[in-house]
């Protein structure tokens, strides 16, 4: 039998970390070594075929600041092929960052790399800790259907081999995976006997080359399905290669039934393409400890990154873009594309694994903060000038002493909600008043608290007195409604809420808190009782800022039992508030030997509020915690006593089903016991369940038990080192074992989180659209007394049924139009009805590169501002629409 011939493709690239045991500017001194010498080796040499750029453009960005004069150089040598760069702007985490992040990432990665003259439409992916089930449709939204990875590969990928068919949740979006199953470095440094790192002390031999590169063809025969091998000739930060050539021409002289050829991840693609291979299919996340780690516990390190995180990606996403498009569109404002593009590259920028994930050095996260802090500022800016340009267009012809403002819903459907808004009302201020919606109706309300506030107004600083005021109305989807604020005497209104010293209730639940603190839960639909919520885990970490570890002699406390000091602080018509002081005596930090913990104890105080409001099933919670201890994990938990063997997180565009029991197998390198999610996450027996809804604390694990199971949320993870190798949960090293004292995040922290027990299946209870409700609050603006062009009361888009979720409007990258892009949150097909403000003149359907989809797909226009479309399930839809303005 003559043995099988193989082609072993040899990809020159270099893995680029902008940042991580180094900082971004010590990382960039040797970028500009590394392109100034691939320039040489590719001016000099024509022999050296094509060098690629990890899938990344911002290496161009930051090159071309020192040495602005080569980019005619790399422009010749991108649109010839020979250079590879995108197809994203970084190469990003996928579980720590939102599906629009992703989007956004991708399209700045095409417009860098277009007007450099090519996109590598090669899905290279290698490194980040895992990978999100929607990917395959994301990929193919830039009309790229590859998809090259080394990590989060699962255990069916012994009968998967190498190469395989990756199926979105949709079942229609597939990518060819090609998984680097002896890793992005299998090939590096060639004829050198180190594969990383600097090679300046050793000699160059072409045998020890022949030698490494019959090993690796090798192992990846076993594996492969294909007669065509991937060799990553690169690693972190490594230069180009310039005897590449040289031994792809010796290696083809001495290899008898392998021949190398130096090409790219896309020659490779199309090689494998040709093939017509019959290879399997994998659907859902690919987030396996198999054979390499993910490195969970950057999911929960340094939580101050994933908070500011998600408050810029919410102000961006949900306020910034939205209002921008209104004011565009209704108050013909000039829509600000290049700040909010610019908000996006900073914020994009935070979003590689090593920083977002916060396994990086001090330093390398004190410039992620200033980061964040340039995004938010661009951001409220530009919020607070789209709020007032609408606000300003606002009819408010009312009488003198009267106060109008408005109520701004971000959201696409009508909130019939309970919601908090700070007025800034001009001295001298009204100390009591009513308020009034367009009708003249009375409108409930509870003051929440008043302050002297001074603002910078029109060139000059005026005092105002800010009222926090809490109301239930309903206000119209993505849109406003006008009020009127006058003095008068406070109405009593009859409230549903009933209040006790250590209780409340209203209609739908009832809640109790007990004297160590934790909450009685009694959902009154199905008289579902939640007998322990609440309660606070604090549990030594052993481990680094890629993984937790417990210790040899593990040492547990939680707050059950203890004594809470419980005061019930807010009482109205709208809501009550309770605040609730543990105190919790706590280890210093491990002891000398990282064997126990600490037997000096440190007093560290925890205070929650707790608030629930007339009409709803939320309860919200916030908890303030000073962290004056190192090394532990502190998590809040919910028993559910829900018993079911899976949990259901919310992802980028799907809503993830993933076992409770965690995998076990020979060749899983980390323990994983714990799993990301977005804004909730919740347990569902079919009849009841209890969802937890957060606002960036995207680490949850479920504590099984014999009664049934309990939701963990980590709030806080104190670790003091970037690598360690002496941990319980992984072998070895994840990187270098520097110090990280930053990581033990001491100090002050706030979390949000809110517990929403229910009956019945979560997508009837609303789950989806309460999370959204109490993540993104409503928002309102005092607003000047003067004729206006804009009706009190306005309503910009809407988006039904209640399974589609908008994630984004916005005016669209090229032309006059508004970009709308929502998914259908479940598996069942839907009939979907976009209704607009303004007069559709052409809506048609478009990739998320906002190109046309496959042809101009019109959309039918009824009653000439509504359309009406089918959405299959779990399917990401954007579309494009032409408004009348």
């Amino acid at each position: 039998k003559r043995k099988k011939k193989y082609v072993a493709v040899i990809v020159s690239e270099t893995h680029w970390d902008r940042a991580w045991y180094l900082t971004f500017q010590e990382f960039r001194v040797k970028l500009v070594k590394l392109v100034n010498n691939l320039l040489s080796i590719l001016k000099t040499d024509p022999r050296y075929k094509s060098f690629t750029f990890d899938g990344q453009t911002i290496v161009l960005e930051d090159y071309l600041e020192i040495h602005p004069e080569k980019e005619g150089e790399l422009r010749d040598f991108i649109s010839s092929g020979k250079i590879l760069v995108g197809p994203w702007y970084i190469p990003p985490d996928e579980f720590l960052v939102s599906g629009e992040a992703l989007i956004r990432n991708l399209m700045l990665g095409h417009q860098i790399a277009n007007r450099f003259g090519k996109v590598m439409k090669a899905g290279y992916v290698p490194d980040p800790f895992g990978h999100i089930s929607q990917l395959p449709q994301i990929l193919r939204g830039f009309g790229i259907d590859s998809f090259i990875f080394t990590r989060g590969m699962v255990e069916k990928g012994r009968e998967l081999g190498t190469e395989f068919v990756w199926v979105a949740p949709d079942e229609e979006s597939s990518v060819l995976a090609i998984h680097q199953a002896e890793g992005y470095c299998n090939a590096s440094l060639l004829g050198y006997p180190v594969g990383w790192g600097d090679v300046s002390q050793h000699e160059f031999d072409m045998e020890t080359a022949l030698k490494q590169i019959t090993e690796q063809v090798g192992k990846l025969v076993s594996r492969s399905n294909s007669s065509y091998l991937l060799l990553n000739n690169g690693c972190d930060h490594i230069e180009a290669q310039p005897e590449i050539p040289d031994i792809v021409r010796y290696a083809n002289r001495k290899l008898k039934n392998v021949k190398l050829v130096h090409g790219s991840f896309l020659d490779y693609v199309r090689y494998l393409k040709a093939e017509n291979l019959k290879l399997g299919k994998y659907r859902g996340e690919l987030r396996s400890p198999w054979r390499c780690e993910v490195l969970a516990g950057t999911l929960s390190s340094r939580m101050y990154l994933k908070r500011a995180n998600d408050t810029v990606q919410t102000l961006l996403e949900k306020w910034v873009e939205p209002l921008s498009t209104f004011g565009w569109v209704v108050a013909k404002k000039n829509y600000p594309d290049r700040l909010i593009r610019q908000a996006w590259k900073y914020l994009i920028q935070n979003h590689p694994h090593d920083d977002i994930c916060g396994c990086s050095t001090d330093q390398v996260h004190r410039e992620d903060m200033h980061r964040f802090e340039q995004a938010r500022q661009i951001g409220e800016a530009l919020m607070e000038q789209a709020l007032e340009g609408i606000a300003e267009k606002v009819d408010a012809r009312v009488e003198e002493g009267v106060n109008p403002f408005i109520v701004f819903n971000p959201l696409a459907w009508e909130r019939c909600d309970l919601f908090e808004i700070e007025l800034n009302l001009p001295l001298p201020a009204v100390k009591n008043f009513v308020i009034r919606d367009n009708s003249g109706k009375k409108i409930p309300y509870q003051i929440r608290g008043r302050r002297s506030v001074t603002n910078w107004v029109r060139d000059k600083f005026i005092d105002f007195e800010c009222v926090s005021l809490a109301l239930h109305d309903r206000i119209p989807p993505l849109g406003y409604k006008r009020y009127l604020l006058e003095e008068g005497k406070p109405v009593s209104f009859s409230s549903e809420l009933r209040i006790g010293k250590r209780w409340v209730e209203n209609s739908l639940i009832n809640l109790q808190i007990k004297s160590d603190g934790t909450l009685k839960i009694t959902e009154k639909k199905d008289s579902s009782v939640y007998e322990s919520c609440l309660m606070f885990q604090d549990t030594e970490d052993g481990g680094d800022e890629y993984n937790y570890s417990p210790i040899v002699n593990t040492e547990t406390h939680t707050s059950k039992g203890g004594r809470a000091k419980i005061t019930l602080v807010e009482k109205g018509p709208i809501l009550a508030t309770y605040r609730i002081e543990l105190d919790m005596a706590l280890a210093k930090s491990l002891a000398v030997d990282r064997k126990r913990r600490s037997g000096q104890k440190v007093s560290c105080p925890l205070t929650s509020f707790v608030t629930v409001y007339e009409k709803s099933p939320r309860i919200d919670v916030r908890t303030e915690f000073e962290n004056k201890v190192k090394d532990h994990r502190l998590r809040v938990l919910f028993q559910a006593d829900i018993k079911t063997d899976s949990s259901f997180a919310e992802s980028s565009f799907s809503v993830e089903k993933r076992p409770i029991t965690p995998p076990s197998g020979e060749e899983l390198v980390e323990e994983v016991s714990t799993h990301p999610q977005k804004s909730y996450v919740f347990l569902n027996d079919g009849k009841r369940g209890i969802a937890i809804v957060n606002r960036g604390l995207p680490e949850y694990g479920i504590i099984q038990g014999k009664k049934g199971n309990t939701i963990a949320i980590t709030l806080l993870r104190a670790v003091g080192w970037l690598s360690r190798g002496d941990l319980l949960t992984r072998s070895g090293n994840a990187g270098p074992s520097f110090p990280a004292p930053e990581a033990q995040c001491l100090g002050k922290h706030t979390f949000h989180y809110s517990i929403v027990p229910y009956s019945g299946r979560w997508e009837k209870a609303g789950i989806q659209r309460m999370a959204y409700e109490h993540n993104v609050p409503l928002k309102g603006k005092v607003i000047s007394v003067k004729k206006g062009t804009l009706p009190s009361e306005l309503s910009f888009l809407s988006l039904e049924p209640a399974n589609l979720m908008v994630t984004c409007l916005k005016k669209a990258e090229e032309g006059n139009a508004v970009i709308l892009r929502f998914f259908n949150t479940t598996a069942k097909k839907v009939r979907g009805r976009i209704r607009c403000l303004r007069k559709i003149r052409k809506a048609i359907l478009v990739n998320l590169e906002e190109k046309p989809r496959g042809g101009l797909r019109r959309l039918e226009i009824t009653n000439r501002n509504e359309i009406k479309l089918e959405v299959n399930g779990n399917k990401i839809v954007t579309v494009k629409l032409y408004l009348s303005r």
